[in-house]
């Protein structure tokens, strides 16, 4: 998801621009007006031609992930409680201006269709399409024996950065001390409605999530709350004990200084799952 949003930020997302330049559309959260750039940003960007390529390409590495994880079907997930299939909320999701299947087959698009529940395609309608093309599986052979699987079971820490949804587009780097961590490009755009994945995270959007090795930082364990100054860079107030934690943001749209003040950026760890870890380990040396 971090390199296909990339690629719509940089093209021409809401802060990193494009060759069409900034525009201005406000925030429907906030008061103040945030930079709103170009084609490739998610209220338009279906009608970008270079949208069109883009997506190809992403269909063709979904398609990649079908194949490993889908019985040839296309619907039987191969190992059950994957999560895999769409809840039914998500399969009902309107996917306008797309039209059904059977529709476009019959060349009945959005420019010559009326908008109606009979004509309208879902997502369910187009998750569980066969279209009439394939793509070349590139898929890296992996090896699933006990040992490779259980070497990669070690203990991990998670830190996750939390950032409310005033900041929710642009490009972010983690630094821990002087060490750069990684950087993530988000996607948002302003509008009626949202992706269904961004829904069910509420009102702070868990953007940044980085598996670390237990001994890489041993004092990820402490609570850190940060508050972010005007600027491009989130503050970095540090904990005794504690490595220096530095969030940089490209180019980012920043509220005014009254809701600056009342924003607060939490980072916090946790050990994964430990106890489920050894089970699963114990199952694959058996």
């Amino acid at each position: 998801e971090n390199a296909h949003n990339k690629f719509h930020n940089h093209i021409g997302g809401m802060t990193l621009g494009g060759s069409h330049g900034p525009g201005e559309q406000p925030f429907p959260d906030f008061p103040s007006l945030g930079p709103y750039v170009g084609t490739m940003t998610s209220n338009q960007s279906i009608y970008d031609p270079v949208f069109w390529l883009h997506h190809g390409n992403v269909e063709r590495q979904f398609m990649s992930w079908k194949n490993i994880w889908f019985e040839e079907d296309g619907k039987t997930p191969k190992f059950p409680n994957l999560g895999s299939i769409p809840p039914k909320d998500l399969q009902d999701r309107v996917l306008y201006p797309f039209t059904k299947p059977e529709k476009l087959e019959n060349g009945h698009t959005s420019y010559n269709t009326d908008s109606s529940a009979e004509n309208d395609g879902s997502f369910a309608d187009w998750f569980f399409t066969d279209v009439p093309y394939e793509y070349d599986e590139y898929i890296v052979p992996t090896d699933w024996s006990p040992k490779s699987l259980t070497e990669k079971l070690r203990v991990q820490r998670e830190l996750i950065v939390t950032l409310p949804k005033a900041y929710r587009s642009g490009e972010f780097t983690l630094f821990l001390g002087d060490e750069k961590i990684t950087t993530l490009s988000y996607l948002s755009g302003v509008g009626s409605g949202s992706c269904a994945n961004c829904e069910t995270k509420g009102k702070d959007l868990v953007f940044l999530v980085e598996d670390l090795e237990e001994n890489d930082f041993p004092d990820l364990s402490i609570w850190w709350n940060y508050e972010i100054i005007k600027g491009a860079v989130f503050s970095y107030a540090s904990v005794p004990s504690a490595e220096k934690v530095l969030l940089v943001s490209t180019a980012m749209h920043a509220p005014s200084e009254a809701e600056l003040e009342k924003v607060l950026v939490q980072c916090h760890s946790k050990v994964k799952q430990k106890q489920k870890m050894k089970r699963r380990r114990k199952k694959l040396v058996a």
